[in-house]
């Protein structure tokens, strides 16, 4: 049915994906291979993501377009047996520069 109100909803929605963009920039005081591995190798990603309290079991890279980051967190005692997670498709990806991704929440435990 052309007109209908779910058609206008799609159209809204479609015009509100298309503002939703966020740039995150921060200068960070280390050499630019220091942060890239930070970055990327899950190791060292595991050590500084996620709030206090918070332990990185899982932090996985795929550092290309098209690839994915994914991140497990737990909870500790003061946030309470949380587990969740983050997962993240690379949109861009420039070596040892910026790191842009759009993110994806997928249902269910990661």
């Amino acid at each position: 049915m052309e007109g209908s109100y779910w058609d206008g909803m799609q159209e809204g929605m479609n015009a509100l994906e298309r503002e939703k963009e966020v740039v995150i920039s921060k200068l960070i005081p280390a050499a630019r291979e220091s942060v890239w591995r930070a970055w990327t190798e899950g190791p060292l990603l595991a050590r500084w993501w996620g709030p206090n309290g918070v332990t990185i079991p899982e932090a996985t890279l795929d550092p290309k377009v098209g690839g994915h980051m994914r991140i497990v967190m737990l909870a500790g005692p003061e946030l309470g047996p949380e587990r969740w997670g983050y997962l993240a498709r690379l949109e861009q990806f420039i070596r040892a520069s910026r790191q842009p991704g759009a993110a994806e929440s997928p249902p269910g435990d990661i």
